[in-house]
């Protein structure tokens, strides 16, 4: 009969729908025992693990309580007696007999008694009653009893959260996902909950409150882009243009369309406020990401080129400039603005071409005339070193020429035309350096055929 019984445990805490071995009967055959034999308490037990079996349990609990004090001991009636509570909503009665179950040696066969699905069927039963504090103290002792199970891990960081510990929920959610990083739905669970803290505390203008909320977001999703627009929002509303700086651009191409239209405000609020600070690189980099769009605001293109400018960067300026002028030639004052940037960019060059020419580097020094020539064509200074370089250019082809001459005199093909070439990048259509260079291909190909034939 023990065995039957036990059996009938199983099946009862499972919830299986089936009648344990036509429980209906045994109740009637046990009543009718009992009737002729009202002192049995082994009859009476049975009775009550019958009709726990038919889902009789205020019934079950009665006949089990007037046996209880005979057979305490026993795991067996301690097990039913707790599911019978259990299955009543009495999660404090059933957790009792739980434990005087585990203490009676049921722990000892979990075929028989599987204490700890019975103990978590009582953190969900605490759940449903909204006893969320008694849930957590069960699942926290089932947590440290069966530390390899993480779920419990899960399931207390989330009644953590709603019961506002976020502290302890953070803590909880780390060491879940640290023995299982894969998991993404723990982690953006987590990071939303945490994420909507800090907007539920933006809201209400707890601006300290929302930016720790935001940053522990960050643990569990460390490259989002709402993060780091809420934070860049708060650094702006504080005035704190360089963090906004630092960290809004990076983020910028991934934000929603209403977002953008948000941050953009932001970003060029934010360089303009940094402009008259002289912090020009920062106020650059939040117009970075205003500027590399397909077709930039002219507003846009009109500040960062007055914060070139005053930066001293005036060919840069003067270029985004003619960008506004190209697609918005009515814009505001953009023509004076060129007109100051030219001058700026003209000495700029000027004083690139008097090192280069110092450097002896010719080809730089005709690559920055060139620049100047586009500003200002009629220049003296312009035309005095124009005619320096083609003087400069002419003494070195020719010298150059020179060499190469000597070389092919002596054979070294190879060497001449190396040196020829250094010669026609200073005069590139010079007649007598394009002849020379005709010969020595030639002379080297007369040497090619004269290999292969001996070859």
């Amino acid at each position: 009969m023990k065995s039957l019984l036990q059996f009938c445990v199983l099946v009862l805490l499972f919830g299986s729908v089936l009648p344990c071995m036509a429980a209906p009967s045994l109740v009637d055959h046990y009543r009718k025992a009992l009737d002729a034999d009202p002192q049995n308490q082994t009859l009476r037990y049975h009775l009550g693990a019958a009709l726990l079996n038919q889902g009789e349990n205020r019934l079950a609990l009665k006949a089990f309580r007037t046996v209880y004090q005979q057979r305490s001991d026993d795991p067996e009636i301690n097990f039913n007696l707790a599911l019978a509570y259990t299955r009543l909503n009495d999660p404090d009665s059933a957790l009792i007999y739980l434990d005087q179950a585990l203490a009676s040696g049921a722990g000892g066969q979990p075929e028989i008694y599987p204490l700890q699905n019975a103990y978590f069927n009582l953190v969900l039963v605490y759940e449903q009653l909204g006893q969320l504090d008694a849930a957590v103290q069960l699942l926290q002792r089932l947590a440290n009893e069966n530390p390899a199970y993480l779920d419990y891990l899960r399931l207390l960081g989330d009644y953590q959260l709603r019961l506002g510990r976020v502290d302890e929920a953070v803590r909880l959610f780390d060491d879940y996902l640290r023995q299982r990083p894969e998991d993404t739905e723990v982690r953006e669970y987590a990071f939303a909950s945490i994420f909507n803290l800090g907007l539920a505390a933006y809201g209400k203008q707890d601006f300290v409150g929302a930016r720790h909320e935001l940053l522990r977001a960050l643990k569990f999703v460390s490259e989002s882009p709402l993060v780091f627009y809420y934070l860049a929002l708060l650094d702006y509303q504080q005035e704190n243009y360089q963090r906004v700086a630092e960290r809004l651009p990076s983020v910028y191409a991934g934000l929603n369309a209403e977002l953008k239209d948000s941050a953009r405000s932001i970003l060029y609020n934010t360089a303009l406020s940094l402009k008259p600070l002289k912090m020009f690189t920062l106020a650059q980099q939040a117009l970075a990401p205003l500027i590399v769009v397909a077709k930039p605001r002219s507003k846009d293109l009109v500040l960062l080129a007055g914060i070139q400018f005053e930066s001293g960067a005036y060919g840069s300026a003067r270029q985004n400039y003619l960008r506004v002028l190209k697609q918005d030639p009515g814009y505001g004052s953009v023509v004076e603005g060129i007109r100051a940037a030219e001058k700026g960019a003209f000495e700029e060059i000027m004083a690139a071409v008097v090192k280069a020419f110092a450097a002896e580097d010719l080809p730089a020094v005709r690559q920055q005339l060139e620049l100047a020539t586009e500003i200002y064509p009629e220049d003296n200074r312009l035309k005095i070193y124009q005619a320096r370089v083609k003087r400069a250019a002419k003494d070195s082809w020719l010298s150059l020429q020179g060499r190469a001459k000597t070389l092919e005199e002596q054979q070294h093909y190879v060497e001449a035309l190396t040196l020829l070439r250094q010669g026609l990048r200073l005069a590139p259509a010079e007649p007598l350096l394009v002849r020379h260079e005709k010969r020595l291909v030639g002379l080297l190909s007369e040497r090619i055929d004269d290999l292969y034939r001996r070859g």
